[in-house]
């Protein structure tokens, strides 16, 4: 009987994704956290829906919490969609215009000191943390007996201040940002010397991003140049022929990198990579989201209270909210990790009812609004770069607090953008190495 209940969920979720799919989606994804955050959301609600048990009424609750939310994400997104409305022709047109590259030598100077400076931040919080994982783990692959699993828990619950929010913003988007950058302008310049330092960039992440022992900013960065590889080009070079050939080369990718990284941090067994990797993606977050709507279902509602606390987290020296760790205690038996609740789950804990019916759509609003902002300006290299992350990172935005967008890019983009916003006294001609 809950087979069927739950196909009819389902079935139901479906035809209001359909709805939305049909009526805005469908011409509007690319660039668009609004259709990416649906996209999200409907991945985490898959998940969720499995793991519910009917018996709770705990998990009745938070089904209808899971309705109301995404249905009052999609109001948002239509209101906004009326009031600034994108048409399909002008998609269209701001992906006909020239991709505008700035090659002058006060752009190149900048990005080349901004990357060295973030490899000098990495360097040194490595080693205020005393080890690297990615290294750990070649030493493991090479024989000898390493704990890479004790190793990673131990670097992010530790009681030594490192300052790794601060690193995360240099570490998981700066670099990687300029990385990207860097080998559109050697492409641009036909440069040895330009190719060559993207290129030690490029292998510099795989330290950088990999030394934690976490792979989400790895596979960020893999989506982040999923999508600038489809947003710089032009329909007239076969902007659409090639998406689905780029689209299922990253998919391949992507699984690949996940099954092969399970193994190479110390995740699970090599025989159960890829299962290690599918549970990651449709079970983990979700599993953890269930647990947690079950223990907000018996305690207060917090008022603003845990979002709060969370944003507070960001400035040094202050704890933030130890809610994650909870939840995560719950489910492992240990406080030495994070398992956040669904992002309609953390509304409905913070501002309960009302919360649900107001916040998803002032958020859907403001994901649109971003969308229209963004196809209204030109297409320059700096201009997309920034678009893609901050497009990411609006529209994974599924589980957890407010404070994971600032967390997954959002400082770090601002942050570029003030950084070439000011002029360095170099004269503005083309950079002719």
């Amino acid at each position: 009987m809950e087979i069927v209940l739950k196909i009819t969920i389902y079935l139901l979720y479906l035809m209001i994704f359909s709805f939305f799919y049909f009526f805005y989606m469908k011409n509007r994804f690319l660039l668009n956290p609004a259709s990416l955050n649906a996209l999200f959301n409907a991945l985490s609600f898959v998940g969720i829906v499995f793991l519910l048990d009917f018996s709770y009424k705990s998990d009745l609750i938070h089904l209808l919490a899971l309705f109301i939310g995404f249905i009052s994400y999609i109001i948002g997104v239509f209101l906004a969609q009326k009031l600034y409305p994108v048409r399909v022709v002008n998609v269209k047109k701001w992906y006909s215009e020239d991709f505008n590259i700035d090659t002058s030598l006060e752009f190149i100077t900048k990005s080349f000191l901004l990357s060295v400076f973030s490899i000098a931040i990495i360097f040194i919080y490595y080693n205020l943390v005393g080890y690297n994982l990615f290294l750990v783990g070649i030493k493991g692959g090479l024989g000898q007996s390493v704990d890479v699993a004790g190793l990673r828990l131990a670097m992010y619950s530790g009681e030594k201040y490192t300052g790794a929010g601060y690193v995360n913003q240099f570490k998981n988007f700066i670099l990687p940002l300029l990385t990207i950058a860097f080998f559109v302008l050697a492409n641009k310049k036909k440069s040895f010397f330009l190719f060559l330092w993207a290129f030690v960039l490029f292998l510099f992440n795989f330290y950088s991003l990999l030394g934690t022992g976490q792979r989400a900013p790895f596979v960020i960065f893999l989506l982040i140049i999923y999508f600038f590889s489809l947003a710089h080009k032009t329909y007239k070079q076969g902007h659409h022929k090639s998406t689905w050939k780029t689209s299922v080369l990253y998919l391949c990718i992507f699984v690949f990198f996940m099954s092969i990284s399970a193994v190479f941090l110390g995740r699970s067994e090599q025989a159960g990579a890829l299962k290690n990797a599918l549970e990651r993606i449709f079970l983990v977050n979700q599993y953890s989201a269930v647990v947690a709507f079950r223990y907000i279902n018996e305690i207060p509602v917090a008022w603003g209270g845990q979002w709060f606390e969370s944003i507070m987290g960001i400035l040094p020296g202050h704890r933030g909210s130890d809610f994650d760790n909870i939840i995560f205690s719950l489910i492992w038996g240990s406080t030495r990790g994070n398992s956040p609740p669904s992002v309609y789950g953390s509304i409905y804990y913070n501002f309960y009812w009302f919360g649900l019916f107001f916040i998803p759509l002032i958020y859907g609003f403001i994901c649109h609004c971003f969308y229209r902002f963004f196809l209204l300006g030109p297409r320059t290299l700096l201009r997309v770069l920034s678009a893609v992350s901050i497009f990411l990172t609006l529209g994974m935005w599924a589980y957890g607090t407010p404070v994971v967008l600032l967390n997954r890019g959002l400082l770090a983009v601002l942050f570029l953008l003030f950084i070439y916003k000011f002029r360095i006294f170099i004269p503005k001609r083309s950079f002719g190495i």
